[in-house]
This record gives C-alpha cells, structure tokens and sequence, in this order.
C-alpha cells in the first residue's frame, strides 16, 4: 500500500466480505439474544431511543439501526497528550503505538527468577522505567501493589501514574465510585476539567462479560466517560472454547456484538465522544483449562477483531505482546514478537501487553525493556519504504556505478539513520570479540544493566507545586474515606492531611 511518498506493508486479514458477514451477524446477535446490561440507568437510556429492553431480565436489544446511528458519529481518530500538554499520540489508521500491560498481582524477581507479590515501590519504579523506554508511547500502572487495600487500589495506581509518569496513560477501574476520584485528578493536574477535555490525558478501559454482558461498574464508566470526554477503550475478552465459540471466527463475531453494544451506549450517552475498539480475546488450552495470551490463535483473533475495527474507521487497542512464558527466554521473545508483528502489518492503533508474562499475572522489567525493542523494530516495519525520487537514488547509482562505494557519499550520511532502526544494546550485533570483551551478557543480564543505568540518575520531572499538592490532597481525602491513614507512597506520605 502506497501512502504519500512511503510504501506501507499491510496484513489483510480479512477480506471485505467476510467483515461485512461479522458486522451483519453481530448485529444479529445484538436483537437476539439481546445483550444483558446489569445496570438500569444504561437500560433506560437505550430504551428511551428505541431498543426494546426487559427491565425484568437486563436484557436489551438493540437494533441494527440504533448501532448505525452510533458508528456515524465515532471519531476516527484521537490525540492524546502528555504530562506538559504536548501531543505526543495519535491513534487511527495508520498510528502506532505502545503501551505495557496490565494489571498484575506479581513482578518477576530479577534476582531469585521466580514471581513475588508487587509493592508500591515497584510500581514506582515500573512507572519511572517506562518513561524512559522510547518504544513505549504510553504509561501504564500496570502492577497491583499487594501493600495497598484493594479499595484503595485502583484510585492509588492512577493516583501514583499521574505523579510518576510523563507520557499519556492508559488506566482502568472495576469499582464503583472510583471514577470520580480520577476526574477530579486529572482537572488538578490538567487545571481545569475543561482543559482536561481538550487534552485528553488517557485512555480508559471498560471491559465487558462474556458473553454478551455489560456489568454495572463498566456500564457506568463507560457513559462517565463519555460524558467527561475521556476516551474509552470497549475490551471484551472471550475466551474461545469457553466463554465464546469454539471457533476463531465465532468468537470474531460474537466479540463484535459485544463492541457493538458499548459503541452505542457509549455515543448515546455523548455523540461524538472519543472511543476505541479494543480486544483482548485468548483460546482456552483444551488440555489444563488455561487461557493462552501467548497462543497464534488469540492473536490471530485480536488481529481480525481489529480489521474490523478498520472497516469502521476506528481506532484499535489490542493486547498482542503478552506471553505465556515463566522466564524471560526464548518463548517470551517469540510470542511477543509474533503478536506485535501481526499488530503492526494490520494496523492496530494501540498494541498492549509490553512486559506481560504467566498469561497476564506476572509483570518483569527486564521483559519490558526486550519487548521495548521489538515494539521499536515493529514501528520501523510499519513505517515502511520511502518511495520518493531521493530514496530511488538512480541518479546516485548512475553516478558512482559499478565499481564505486556509496558510504562517504552525502545521501548515506543523510538516510543512514532514518532508514535503518538502531536497538539499545540489549540487541548485540558487533563480532563475536566484541561481545567477549564486553562480558558475554544475555539478553536478561543486559535487560538488568540497562534498568540501573535508567534508574541510576532519574529525575522525573514533576508538576508544578500547587498542582503536585492538589493531586495529593485529592488522593487523602479519598483515603481517608475510605478509613486509612497512611499509603506506602515512596514518599512514605507520613501523615494524610
């Protein structure tokens, strides 16, 4: 595919067709069965712009023309912004970008190689690695610290995001009553809540149930969100053989009625308002009963889950850089690899899941700074071939001819970096004396040096000091309703006043 003077590869997963038939059964799939929505305020919203609900039974059934009129007025692109209200993502055709995942109870010890329950510190220090990794366009509080109360926890890690990180985030919640908390975060930082809606600072994931359910939390942020203008990442997550078809192609479709659905409710409840199809699907493993992130087979649904999302010039999210393995070792570099190459040729917006291991429990720093490079390689994939008249370079050729050298020449000096993607020096490409001499490190021994060196010196910047304390008076407040007094901030926070 040619755009402008650059030739961009392109996977075709699907053919128009076949989504065409995904769409139409969806929305089959939308009337009946119906889609159960455990939440009265979205049933009565539906209802009163024509689907028939049973308020009985949660049930809602939307009509092909309702989902119509919701996909009209989808954004097809979204720009987020960083920490100084710079843009620094756009996500839509032809955007790529990157971000860890996503929310594990556990960090891979660097030292015992085994799994521990995180701490806040390590959240900490996740948060301030990630500003340092180019290759990742987004933040992520993707550790659930163990030393914080599960009723604090999601306000805590977007409270510590938005103090740490300095890139656009990606954040989620699952209780109720967090989410105001949150807003009224990002207006502190932002300034106002209307500076907040201008420059959006994140991206919010709902997920739904399969099959076919909204419950009532993501049901609420997904119509708070739209109401706010924060955008939304809809991630269903069916899991094929289990809580979806057997079939790649029916858990295709049936994820899609389930996108569908929150698109509606969604633009119902603000049209116009920035949303991004995401997916999450993973094949169940007919032999342990275990759901395999790292398999093809829930990639290759992810990646068709987002043609679709392509036909409906949408943006996309999809979690394609988890792994299933126990180490950082030769089946972490392949199954990242493998769903951030596919991601990239079919034009994901946003591929998720950097540094993710054991199937979405374990997080490590040292796969983060691997999958790092391989989100950079993947970007340069992307990018593609420049095809303008100075990159045919006939002219040069005929010039220099057959036996001349193109190395001293101005073109090379002018191309040599742009053309060619140069890894950090956890990818070793010198000779074999070089790497002798430089102590014949591996990939994970490398991955550590590279985290202290990072660490060693790190600065983060911060916000302004009226800004930093209103973010904290925001989040001891919100801990002292919930009874505690203390959170294990770096800081340590002595006292919440």
């Amino acid at each position: 595919m040619t755009t402008g003077n650059a030739c961009l590869p392109a996977l075709h997963f699907l053919d128009p067709a076949a989504i065409s038939a995904i769409i139409d059964k969806a929305c089959g799939l939308l009337m009946t069965p119906g889609i159960r929505i455990n939440h009265h305020q979205t049933l009565d919203m539906l209802h009163q712009n024509g689907a028939r609900v049973d308020m009985d039974h949660n049930m809602a059934h939307i009509s092909p023309d309702l989902v119509e009129r919701a996909l009209k007025t989808v954004p097809p692109a979204i720009a987020l912004y960083n920490r100084s209200g710079r843009e620094t993502v756009r996500l839509g055709k032809n955007c790529l970008s990157f971000v860890a995942g996503s929310s594990a109870p556990f960090i891979l010890d660097a030292d015992t190689h085994h799994p521990r329950p995180v701490q806040t510190d390590d959240l900490i220090k996740f948060l301030r690695l990630s500003n340092h990794l180019p290759h990742l366009q987004h933040a992520n509080p993707a550790l659930i610290p163990a030393d914080v109360p599960e009723k604090v926890s999601d306000v805590f890690r977007c409270f510590l995001a938005l103090k740490y990180a300095s890139k656009p985030m990606a954040v989620g919640m699952s209780r109720l009553g967090s989410f105001g908390v949150l807003k009224e975060m990002l207006a502190a930082c932002a300034g106002s809540e209307k500076e907040m809606q201008i420059k959006p600072r994140l991206t919010f994931a709902c997920t739904t149930r399969s099959p076919l359910t909204w419950d009532e939390s993501a049901a609420q942020h997904l119509i708070d969100c739209a109401r706010c203008g924060i955008p939304v990442r809809i991630i269903p997550a069916p899991i094929s053989g289990a809580t979806a078809p057997a079939t790649l192609m029916g858990t295709v479709v049936q994820h899609t009625a389930e996108n569908l659905s929150g698109i509606a409710i969604h633009q119902l409840a603000n049209a116009g308002a920035p949303i991004i199809w995401g997916t999450a699907a993973t094949v169940m493993d007919m032999r342990s009963g275990a759901s395999l992130f790292g398999s093809i087979e829930s990639k290759m649904i992810n990646v068709a889950n987002c043609r679709v999302a392509g036909h409906l010039k949408m943006p996309s999210y999809a979690l394609l850089s988890f792994s299933d393995a126990k180490r950082v070792d030769a089946q972490a570099g392949l199954e990242s690899i493998s769903g951030v190459l596919l991601g990239a040729l079919a034009d994901v917006s946003m591929i998720g899941g950097a540094g993710m291991m054991e199937s979405g429990l374990c997080q490590s720093f040292e796969k983060l700074v691997l999958d790092n490079d391989i989100c950079g390689m993947c970007q340069r994939l992307a990018a593609g071939m420049a095809c303008s008249e100075d990159a045919f370079a006939n002219g040069l050729i005929q010039e220099i001819g057959p036996k001349g050298n193109f190395l001293a020449t101005g073109h090379t000096l002018s191309w040599a970096r742009s053309e060619q993607y140069y890894p950090s020096s956890i990818i070793h490409r010198s000779s074999r004396e070089d790497f002798i001499n430089s102590g014949s490190k591996d990939v994970y021994s490398t991955a550590r040096e590279i985290i202290h060196h990072l660490l060693a010196d790190d600065e983060p910047a911060s916000y302004r000091e009226d800004k930093k304390s209103n973010l904290v008076k925001i989040m001891s407040a919100y801990a002292k309703r919930c009874g505690l007094e203390y959170l294990p901030d770096q800081e340590k926070m002595k006292s919440i006043n």
